[in-house]
């Protein structure tokens, strides 16, 4: 099920700053929460959704983030270590670096860190005004650049659900989604009768 929408705040600057991406570039990034994102084409709001990856399909620590007014672009890992926002691809590379283990409470009560499935060991590390993989180090500065709070819309608010749709991790982009109920990104969807045929 599609949960959310959510916005992911920084340990730091007590959740005044988010990760962000761009609409027209996809690029990912941190920007501070008090800053319009209405006009500047900046999507802060994002779906969690199942794994895309179909390796351990049932686990539920493992999560996709959806831009939650951008149906079927995903947050993906990129191979160096940059993070960006790419439209879904049918193709089980995407799938897995779409997919991010979700450490609940991790170091800190209340505040949760994200693992790359395609990289393992390899956490979202945030250093303004820089968001991207790392690799874990057992260090106290590392920890606490590496944890995010899931709110909702406000800091101090809990997420408000959009929908509960059951989302197959995109078998089709044409498939309802909890930021796209109505399927409307896509042009056309088969109609299906379920009433048998007339015999002659």
């Amino acid at each position: 099920m599609g949960r959310g929408p959510y916005r992911l705040s920084t340990f730091g600057d007590g959740g005044a700053v988010l990760l962000a991406a761009s609409r027209s570039n996809g690029s990912v990034f941190l920007q501070r929460a008090n800053t319009s994102s209405s006009s500047s084409g900046i999507l802060s709001q994002f779906m969690m959704t199942p794994g895309l990856s179909r390796v351990r399909p049932h686990d539920m620590s493992r999560v996709s983030f959806e831009a939650a007014d951008r149906p079927n672009y995903f947050l993906l890992a990129g191979p160096g270590g940059p993070v960006r926002l790419a439209k879904w691809e049918d193709s089980p590379a995407f799938w897995d670096r779409a997919t991010f283990v979700l450490h609940r409470n991790t170091w800190i009560p209340g505040y949760d860190s994200l693992e790359a499935q395609a990289r393992p060991g390899f956490f979202l590390h945030a250093a303004a005004p820089r968001l991207r993989l790392l690799r874990y180090t057992h260090a106290h500065s590392f920890r606490r650049a590496t944890l995010f709070r899931l709110t909702g819309a406000r800091a101090d608010a809990p997420p408000s659900p959009r929908c509960q749709w059951r989302y197959e991790a995109c078998v089709s982009p044409c498939f309802r989604t909890c930021s796209d109920p109505a399927a409307q990104a896509c042009p056309s969807i088969p109609q299906y009768d379920p009433r048998p045929e007339s015999s002659t």
